[in-house]
């Protein structure tokens, strides 16, 4: 069954602010912080276990779209939490990235689609 689910964060993460000279206590702490949001809001959902899926961003905010690595949270979570067996190439089948100026500045909104295993 086809099965799709929005979440929106006020903000984005980049590569370059994820690495950029950072001491590995901060990154670690970054990465929590980012863990927690992904977690806050995948909660408000059963949890759809993804026999495939994909993952579209779209956002508004100063990042390259090639810079984003919000998409990495969202995959970790749903591997961790029992969204799919995992993240490789056999379950995460497609990743895309756009800017849409239609959105509220610095929002990033991540849809997650595909098919559940039933």
């Amino acid at each position: 069954m086809y099965r799709e689910i929005t979440i929106c964060f006020d903000k984005a993460i980049s590569w370059n602010t994820f690495y950029s000279g950072k001491h590995w206590f901060m990154r670690k702490k970054l990465k929590d912080e980012w863990n927690e949001r992904v977690r806050e809001q995948m909660s408000r959902f059963d949890v759809i276990k993804f026999d495939t899926f994909h993952i579209k961003v779209e956002h508004n905010t100063r990042c390259d779209a090639d810079n984003l690595c919000i998409q990495k949270f969202v995959c970790d979570y749903m591997k961790e939490n029992g969204w799919c067996e995992d993240d490789n190439r056999k379950y995460f089948k497609k990743y895309s990235c756009e800017v849409n100026d239609e959105l509220p500045k610095g929002m990033s909104k991540i849809t997650i689609f595909g098919y559940e295993n039933i």
